[in-house]
């Protein structure tokens, strides 16, 4: 029952990080179902999966592949940028 609570519920104080690191890992597969089933489907793609599967196209690896190294490179150039910058525009 615990670990459905952890699956199911937002996360609304300390819990063990083992439910937080496997409800991330849930969200991540059904993420990746459901862009599948949209790839799939031909039914469109949000622009930062039209940015991943135009790449894919032009590089040797696969989409997931690809989605990664992208995730990875955003993150790399987010983490120098001032926090101002990083947070956002600062509403009154």
């Amino acid at each position: 029952m615990r670990l459905l609570r952890a699956i199911f519920l937002p996360v609304t104080g300390v819990r063990d990080s083992t439910e937080r690191v496997l409800q991330l890992l849930v969200g991540l597969v059904l993420y990746g179902v459901a862009l599948a089933f949209m790839i799939r489907g031909g039914i469109g793609l949000a622009p930062w999966d039209v940015l991943a599967v135009g790449t894919a196209k032009h590089v040797p690896l696969s989409f997931g592949a690809v989605v990664v190294a992208l995730s990875v490179v955003l993150l790399l150039l987010w983490v120098p940028l001032p926090p101002t910058l990083a947070r956002g525009p600062a509403t009154a």
